[in-house]
């Protein structure tokens, strides 16, 4: 799998904090940040295990996106166990694209070039 880069998390983490109607000061508070990229590094790996170890693009992909936030949500908010019967139907949902090849995946780095070597 693909290690998502830290320009990624970043973004991500600005956007589920905006999303999140959080304040300016807490979005610039280091320690803040650590936790929520935390978030988002347990979520990914949840999801992407759900999504058949496959290595999505979370920035890309809005379904995928939609529900890492909703893991940092619940997360923020202590309710991580909640997260999976909440969301049942739409895990379900994330393997049956990914099984279907419908979601979006991180480029794989040198990918491009050795599909061209075979």
């Amino acid at each position: 799998g693909g290690k998502m880069n830290e320009e990624s998390i970043s973004k991500l983490t600005d956007s589920f904090f905006a999303r999140m109607r959080l304040p300016d000061e807490m979005r610039s508070d280091p320690e803040e940040r650590e936790l929520m990229k935390g978030y988002i590094l347990e979520g990914r790996k949840k999801l992407d295990l759900i999504a058949c170890g496959k290595s999505v693009d979370y920035e890309k992909d809005e379904y995928a996106g939609g529900l890492l936030y909703n893991y940092c949500f619940y997360a923020r908010n202590d309710c991580c166990e909640k997260f999976s019967s909440a969301y049942r139907s739409d895990l379900i949902a994330l393997r049956n694209m990914a099984v279907a090849g419908k979601l979006e995946l991180e480029a794989e780095k040198g990918s491009e070039d050795a599909a061209q070597d075979q």
